[in-house]
């Protein structure tokens, strides 16, 4: 019943919502995870991992680690308001009042588009800079390392940017659908004008004698 009554006004908030709490779910995840790239020395036997939590000797790339858990735990505040204000729409008696929340929602879901795809950008420029992994010295990592490759944590990042971008999506067609509140019209008390009263005819009329028919012979 919710749903078909005000489909149009609430459809895209909900659509919000849910995407907010996916992002909320996969941002803490990839934070918490110490999973975010994984590699394997040429003279070892077992692979290592690197996560945001894990700051490498080289003082070159401690600055894009540090961004990337910046841009990240910015992000999963964003997911979180996001999905607490769209929950504030959907609940919210008079969908004609929520204009300036939507537009609110749509500003933060918009800024966690950004902090996430910053996010992923940085920790590319971590896992591509050759030096981030030869501690800052210039040479060919392919001579230390058997492989480096991207891990889940990154790919959990890649994919809450794809869904706050879906996110941001919605909350601006959320924004666009507000419906318009009725106009307050008052009501004026239809006041009927009385009809003039007939004329009364004076009693002392004269009133004129009657002529009876007349009458003919008959044959």
């Amino acid at each position: 019943i919710f749903f078909r009554n005000r489909s149009c006004t609430m459809l895209f908030p909900a659509l919000t919502a849910a995407f907010g709490l996916f992002g909320t779910i996969l941002s803490a995840v990839a934070i918490g995870l110490p999973n975010w790239s994984r590699f394997e020395y040429l003279t070892a036997t077992s692979e290592n991992t690197i996560g945001l939590w894990t700051l490498p000797d080289n003082t070159y790339c401690q600055g894009w680690v540090i961004a990337t858990a910046a841009m990240m735990i910015c992000a999963l505040i964003c997911f979180f308001l996001v999905m607490f204000g769209a929950v504030l729409i959907l609940v919210s008696k008079v969908a004609a009042r929520t204009k300036t929340l939507r537009i609110l929602v749509s500003i933060v879901a918009f800024f966690c588009f950004v902090f996430s795809l910053l996010a992923v950008i940085f920790w590319i420029c971590f896992h591509e800079w050759n030096k981030c992994w030869l501690d800052g010295q210039n040479l060919d990592v392919n001579a230390y390392f058997k492989y480096q490759k991207y891990d889940a944590s990154w790919i959990l990042a890649c994919v809450a940017t794809g869904l706050a971008m879906l996110m941001t999506c919605t909350a601006c067609a959320a924004v666009a659908k507000t419906p318009y509140p009725y106009p307050n019209v008052t009501l004026v008390p239809y006041e009927t004008t009385p009809a003039p009263a007939r004329p009364q005819v004076p009693s002392n009329t004269p009133k004129y004698p009657t002529v009876p028919p007349p009458t003919y012979p008959t044959t």
